[in-house]
C-alpha cells in the first residue's frame, strides 16, 4: 500500500502570482477589460472586467468554473494552452494569492 504522507501537497511547487497576472493579461483581458481590445468585444463579458489579480479573486469562483469547464476563454480565442489553464487551476487550487 502506497500512501503518501500529509505534507505531499504542501510540497508541490506554488504557483507565482506573476505567472498567474501574465496569463490573466494574455489569455482573459483581451475579452474582460474596461476597453476590450478582442475584436467583436465592445464592452466585458458580464461586466466581469479581469485586469488585476484583485479583480480575478473578486470574481474566483466563476473564474475557476469556467476553466474547468473549459468554457473560457470563449472559443479559446485567446489561445489558452492546457499549461495554463492548468497553472490557474492549480493557483486556485492551492489559495489563490496576490
Amino acid at each position: 500500500l502506497n500512501v503518501k504522507p500529509a505534507t505531499a501537497r504542501a510540497a508541490e511547487p506554488a504557483v507565482d502570482a506573476a505567472r498567474v497576472q501574465v496569463i490573466v493579461e494574455q489569455r482573459c483581458t483581451p475579452c474582460h477589460a474596461a476597453s476590450p481590445t478582442e475584436p467583436g468585444f465592445n464592452a466585458p463579458p458580464n461586466g466581469i472586467v479581469l485586469q488585476s489579480i484583485d479583480q480575478v479573486l473578486a470574481h474566483l469562483p466563476q473564474v475557476q468554473q469556467q476553466l474547468a469547464m473549459r468554457t473560457m476563454p470563449l472559443g479559446n480565442l485567446t489561445g489558452m494552452t492546457d499549461d495554463e489553464r492548468a497553472t490557474l487551476l492549480m493557483w486556485i487550487g492551492h489559495g489563490a494569492r496576490r
